[in-house]
């Protein structure tokens, strides 16, 4: 009986101190201040399937598409999201190009 009595206050112990950790990173999250980001986006529409292409040329692995410009405009900001999360400290620091324009280039063939 004592040794079930130790194997609870052990669990208990345990526990708590997995609440303990997770109630701190969660703090950890809460209290970061977000930064905010912008980023331009190039967006085509696809003539076989109708639908809008987008990707952000400055955040690698950033593109998706969808039916709708509104949908793809979520879907970017999304993945935008996500691949943000995944950059170092270093790549947050480098990462972002600024715009300078579009230029539409004709070539006769």
């Amino acid at each position: 009986m004592l040794a079930g009595a130790l194997d609870l206050q052990n669990f208990v112990g345990h526990v708590g101190t997995v609440a303990e950790t997770f109630r701190l990173r969660i703090e950890s999250l809460v209290l970061q201040p977000m930064k905010n980001y912008q980023f331009t986006a190039h967006i085509e529409r696809d003539h076989e399937t109708g639908f809008y292409v987008g990707y952000i040329p400055s955040l690698p692995g950033a593109h998706s598409q969808a039916e709708s410009l509104d949908a793809l405009y979520q879907n970017l900001e999304e993945v935008a999201q996500l691949c943000i999360e995944e950059l170092s400290e270093e790549e947050l620091k480098h990462f972002q190009n600024e715009f300078v324009g579009t230029q539409e280039i004709r070539v006769a063939v």
